[in-house]
């Protein structure tokens, strides 16, 4: 619980670590249990977990730095997958320990303010790893204090959240990854700057999907999300999702995420430009019920539901307007789309200042319809005759 003003650095090769090793495995029938295991960290209830999964459950079980799956009961233990029986402080696993270091994670976090202000504070050149945080906390969890530097960290295998921080603070090249929820989010920050980060391989702790992916931000006020590399997370890349403010992302490599790339939802005035947004599992630019989208020069390219979406949700009481989609690259493969949609076949979030305008289009048929328009799937043709991407073009 740091000070203001307190600077943490790590030689080379220095290590936090939240875990210990178990060496005490006995063979029980199909499974290897330890017993003595007393660790039992706090469970947050109402994030969604995967069938089966304890992803609510913050104890973790590593075998060569591997995570295994809490499952539910004992029944449901294989590979790569672990039982642990509170009431009996034991734990279950079916892979065999012998030659492997086996560790389980103990503490609920590295770094942590408390109701007091600890300003200024300077974390970097740490490897952070297997921390028994719940979900919906940070192995570095910055809850109330401005001005945090963390700097040049691995911040991985954690259970729930890499690094929440807080307002002015500077999350610059670290490499945070394989975290169980999300590698870093924000509430209510201002000001703050993720910059040169790796974000790749978070959210996998069995949890849901929801509050789940690379990183997630929640009433942030001018947020700048530039020059980092995110990838491979499972769920969405990069998530501004509710009453963001002044949001910019620029210049980020976002790839290969099973979720979006970008998403910005019911959120405010945010820029998103100069972005290489590739092969991720959904679209590209993900704009839900959000109003005052900039979102330019950008290269998007071979995303797997839409190269850039607009959609309304009227359920959620926001706005669908005045978004300008611009001087995009755009590739689609078949099967996905660019455009606007919505729940509801009332015409507002058409007539409410929603344009795409000179942007370049790559389709496998430029006959096709790739373009979605007035409740429907628009041709080139059509979509260009409802005023959209009147000087762009398609090939």
């Amino acid at each position: 619980m740091p000070k203001s003003e307190d600077v943490f650095v790590g030689k080379r090769g220095a290590v936090l670590k939240g875990s210990k090793v178990v060496n005490d495995w006995t063979k029980d029938g199909s499974y290897w249990r330890a017993t003595g295991q007393r660790q039992e960290g706090e469970v947050i209830t109402g994030v969604p977990c995967k069938s089966g999964i304890e992803c609510n459950r913050p104890e973790g079980v590593f075998i060569d730095d591997k995570p295994l799956l809490q499952v539910s009961s004992l029944s449901a233990v294989r590979h790569d997958r672990f039982f642990f029986d509170y009431p009996n402080d034991t734990i279950y696993m079916a892979d065999d320990p012998t030659g492997h270091r086996v560790e389980a994670s103990v503490s609920p976090g590295a770094f942590r303010t408390t109701d007091s202000f600890a300003k200024g504070v300077v974390i970097k050149n740490l490897v952070i790893e297997m921390f028994a945080n719940p979900s919906r906390t940070g192995a570095i969890w910055d809850t109330t204090s401005p001005g945090w530097v963390i700097k040049n960290n691995e911040i991985t295998l954690n259970h729930g959240i890499g690094i929440i921080h807080q307002s002015h603070a500077r999350i610059v090249r670290n490499d945070i990854n394989h975290n169980g929820q999300l590698g870093l989010a924000g509430y209510q920050s201002v000001g703050a700057l993720v910059s040169r980060n790796e974000i790749a391989w978070n959210a996998i702790g069995g949890f849901a999907g929801e509050e789940a992916g690379g990183a997630k931000y929640v009433q942030t006020t001018d947020l700048t999300v530039r020059g980092n590399y995110v990838h491979d997370n499972q769920h969405h890349g990069l998530w501004t999702d509710g009453d963001n403010v002044g949001t910019v992302y620029e210049n980020n490599t976002v790839v290969h995420n099973k979720g979006s790339g970008i998403f910005h939802e019911i959120s405010f005035d945010c820029i998103i430009r100069g972005n290489r947004i590739a092969r991720n599992g959904m679209d590209g630019i993900f704009i839900s019920s959000s109003s005052n989208v900039e979102a330019y020069n950008n290269i998007i390219k071979g995303n797997g539901t839409g190269g850039v979406h607009l959609f309304l949700d009227e359920g959620r009481g926001y706005e669908l307007a005045n978004n300008f989609i611009h001087d995009n690259v755009i590739s689609m493969p078949k099967g996905s789309f660019t455009g606007l949609t919505t729940l509801n076949p009332d015409p507002a979030p058409y007539s409410a200042n929603n344009r795409f305008q000179d942007d370049a289009y790559v389709v496998s048929d430029v006959d096709g319809r790739y373009w979605a328009w007035d409740g429907a799937m628009q041709t080139w043709n059509g979509w260009q005759a409802a005023g959209q991407d009147t000087n762009g073009s398609v090939s």
